[in-house]
């Protein structure tokens, strides 16, 4: 919230509202600093807590800690975050329903190579060449164009 003060304060100071005396800056002034209804607030580990557990968040906001505030979530978003070390967190509003997303550093899935190849066999040329020699994939078929 300083920050918008300060990126305000600077960009008044530099004209970037127009001059003094000017419309634009006689409206952007005197007005204060205000979130958007839709906008999301991010969160990271310093400013939000989860006990998940007891299903509870406790987020920084303006007026000091909220402490206690429920959540829900599936079984598998549980389960990811009280398995999985946490991220960056986002509080948005849509639709008057609000909203905590979540990013969770899970483990890549072990991949799987498949016994047998399905679908249409790989060409033995490009399939299309367009005009002037370009391949699909950026190449050229021409040695002389390169």
């Amino acid at each position: 919230m300083c920050d918008a003060y300060r990126a305000q304060r600077s960009n008044l100071d530099n004209g970037n509202h127009g001059p003094k005396g000017s419309a634009r800056r006689e409206r952007i002034e005197p007005a204060p600093i205000a979130f958007r209804a839709d906008s999301a607030h991010p969160y990271d580990q310093r400013d939000l807590s989860f006990a998940p557990d007891a299903r509870t968040i406790s987020p920084w906001t303006l007026p000091g800690r909220l402490k206690g505030v429920p959540f829900i979530g599936s079984a598998n978003q549980l389960t990811a975050l009280a398995e999985h070390k946490r991220g960056e967190a986002d509080l948005l509003r849509s639709d008057g329903t609000w909203f905590l997303a979540v990013t969770v550093d899970a483990p890549d899935a072990p991949v799987i190579e498949p016994d047998t190849r399905t679908g249409t066999p790989p060409p033995a040329s490009p399939v299309g060449v367009l005009l002037r020699g370009m391949r699909g994939g950026g190449h050229t078929s021409d040695p002389t164009t390169r």
